[in-house]
């Protein structure tokens, strides 16, 4: 982890991926997206590729995290804004969109409607160790 002093705030970024990204787009569906069940979302080895705070808000921490997960030759990628407010923990902002290459499908192999796709990968945002340290 780098700790970079900027005025009063910190700004700080940790960057670790132990296998090597590709050079451009994984092109393994017309549409970019690679496609998993919610068992098959829940089973990968997250690991965490960037996390950073911008010292330039006012008022609140606020920043950026992706994690990625490697799997039979693919990358998976799962990227968020969050922000913090007085001294409670980093929320996921929502609002902003979860940032993924990821889309969820049913039991049939279907994808799910984007809303319950992006409820799945909040949900495994949510069980990472990504909170900003105070």
């Amino acid at each position: 982890m780098t700790n970079h002093s900027s005025g009063s705030r910190n700004f700080w970024h940790h960057r670790r991926v132990p296998f090597p990204l590709p050079a451009g787009p994984q092109a393994h569906s017309p549409d970019g997206y690679l496609r998993l069940c919610a068992n098959e979302l829940a089973a990968l080895d997250w690991v965490l590729a960037y996390l950073a705070e911008d010292p330039r808000v006012d008022g609140m921490r606020c920043g950026a995290a992706e994690w990625c997960a490697f799997k039979d030759g693919q990358v998976f990628s799962l990227g968020w804004d969050w922000f913090q407010v007085d001294n409670q923990g980093a929320r996921i902002d929502v609002h902003a969109g979860i940032r993924t290459n990821i889309q969820i499908r049913d039991r049939q192999g279907y994808d799910l409607p984007m809303p319950a796709s992006q409820r799945h990968l909040v949900g495994a945002i949510c069980r990472l160790p990504w909170q900003p340290v105070p």
